[in-house]
């Protein structure tokens, strides 16, 4: 059997930088990236089948990074906490009593 070759060009996009989604600090070193930044996603499931539109993904560099995301994002899940709301793998009413422990320590 004989083939036929010809050479081709691939592009593939690929990830170079992380911003934090709170404070727009950018990180290009993967390895602080995997260590000290936290990626995680929110959403529901109160629209049915359409619920994958409600899946929000967030990069954060810091604890108070990850305290103002939750804040932002808890109100939006709350009307959907007993239909499988969560934020960061967590039940969005326990993110919220998580919130509340934190923001009451940052306040001590």
């Amino acid at each position: 059997m004989s083939s036929v070759r010809e050479k081709k060009v691939v592009e593939k996009e690929v990830e170079v930088a992380w911003r934090c989604d709170v404070c727009g600090v950018q990180t290009a070193n993967s390895e602080q990236y995997k260590q000290e930044w936290l990626s995680f996603s929110g959403g529901h499931c109160g629209w049915g089948n359409d619920s994958g539109d409600s899946r929000e993904w967030y990069d954060v560099c810091s604890v108070d990074c990850f305290t103002r995301q939750l804040q932002e994002s808890i109100s939006d899940l709350m009307e959907y906490a007993d239909r499988g709301a969560e934020i960061a793998d967590m039940p969005v009413k326990f993110a919220q009593k998580l919130l509340d422990r934190l923001l009451s320590q940052k306040g001590e």
